[in-house]
């Protein structure tokens, strides 16, 4: 194997140890990118932040255990309270459904997804079964 392929293994397994190690879960990381891929919200960019492999890294409205890295808290506020939208001036527009994908974040306690004027569907029923 040449220096390349050794250098693309170390390269490989750094992100995998970093991954799992310094970063959220991948099941709560994919169950929140799930979520995102849902939701559409153009004018303000809140989900541009939600990029990388750890959600519990500066990703708006996420916040995580710091001891077991699994996400606690989706707080996602269309109103103009939140210190986003007061900066712009404006209340939030988001589009799209609320999809059961949230039954993953088994650790959640806290989910907001209040006051965005185009997001439509029932609450999905899984949300009412979470221990937290």
């Amino acid at each position: 194997m040449g220096q390349t392929g050794v250098l693309v293994r170390i390269f490989l397994l750094h992100l995998a140890f970093n991954f799992t190690v310094n970063a959220c879960t991948q099941s709560d990381w994919a169950a929140l990118l799930s979520f995102k891929t849902a939701l559409n919200e153009l004018y303000l960019g809140i989900f541009n932040t939600w990029s990388g492999t750890d959600c519990c890294d500066n990703w708006y409205g996420i916040d995580c255990d710091p001891d077991t890295k699994r996400v606690t808290d989706n707080i996602l506020r269309g109103e103009s309270k939140d210190p986003v939208l007061e900066k712009v001036g404006r209340s939030g527009y988001m589009t799209g459904l609320l999809f059961p994908f949230l039954y993953q974040l088994d650790r959640l306690t806290t989910l907001v997804v209040v006051n965005w004027k185009a997001i439509f569907g029932e609450t999905p029923t899984c949300l009412t079964t979470f221990p937290n």
